[in-house]
């Protein structure tokens, strides 16, 4: 019962973490400590596994000075991160295999589904998201579907940015619409809510629960000029930054400076910081009106 509480306790105050979809292991790591050979199929789900592990660890230490009867179980968690790496860059799919390069042309960052918490419910803001980035690790193009997001059609939006094209809407050219120096409307994450002081700003806030879409809204609508981000993971962040960055903005951390993808984010490490996210001068200005709280 105790553990049950304390469960609902964080669930309610910080949000749950996807863990969805796991399979049993412990044969697999049985038969590789005995000196076996794993198909790529069971390589596949020990990543799975791995990932999960440094996702509820990393979750848990948002939240780690609240005290449950649950941190035994928590502490028991042992992420592996160069060997979840090792796996998921070395294997495509259960049928191909590929080398490592140390400096590939462009990367490719997929997300298979953000705002799984909402899609769960039945909300209609989740897509799925490839962002490119360049040799430098800049984002620099992207493909985003979100089937049920309108954007004032019937087909739901599907975003497409070759490297050094032009960005597309539904196969057609977008072009940017609307005053975006002056913050009357941003869109902001979920728990946006009690980690910035928003007692200064005056204007609306949209939460759609979508990482990706929040980091979008001002590009995709007139009246929202722009976003405040949570600290998330690269797919969270790199389609959608290629595509702001198309149209003039960028993702800023609290300090002003530009948001720079560091070798742990790239290593599929939580940032560090949340991000704004607008043009420059409109997110120094927002800065001001929404700091972030010290927690």
């Amino acid at each position: 019962m105790n553990q049950t509480r304390d469960a609902h306790m964080l669930l309610a105050r910080f949000g749950g973490p996807s863990f969805g979809g796991l399979r049993n292991v412990n044969n697999a790591a049985a038969r590789a400590g005995a000196g076996s050979t794993l198909s790529m199929r069971e390589l596949l789900d020990v990543a799975e596994v791995l990932r999960t592990v440094r996702a509820l660890a990393q979750w848990r230490s948002t939240n780690a000075g609240v005290e449950t009867v649950l941190d035994p179980l928590f502490s028991a968690l042992q992420p592996n991160k160069y060997l979840e790496t090792k796996i998921t860059s070395a294997i495509i799919s259960e049928e191909e295999i590929t080398e490592e390069k140390d400096n590939p042309p462009y990367t490719f960052v997929l997300d298979p589904i953000d705002g799984t918490d909402v899609y769960s419910q039945g909300f209609p803001s989740f897509c799925i998201a490839l962002g490119i980035l360049d040799s430098n690790k800049e984002p620099v193009g992207a493909m985003i579907y979100a089937p049920r997001f309108g954007v004032g059609t019937d087909e739901g939006a599907f975003l497409r940015l070759d490297p050094e094209g032009e960005l597309l809407l539904n196969g057609r050219k977008f072009t940017m619409k609307g005053d975006k120096k002056t913050v009357r409307q941003l869109a902001v994450s979920s728990t946006c809510i009690w980690k910035f002081d928003f007692t200064k700003y005056r204007g609306k806030a949209r939460s759609l629960g979508c990482s990706i879409l929040h980091i979008l809204l001002p590009v995709l609508f007139p009246s929202i000029a722009a976003s405040i981000n949570e600290p998330s993971f690269i797919w969270d962040y790199a389609a959608a930054h290629a595509v702001i960055r198309s149209q003039g903005m960028d993702l800023f951390a609290p300090d002003g400076s530009r948001y720079v993808y560091s070798s742990s984010f790239l290593n599929r490490e939580r940032s560090e910081t949340p991000v704004y996210g607008g043009e420059k001068e409109t997110v120094e200005e927002l800065i001001k009106l929404c700091p972030q709280r010290e927690l």
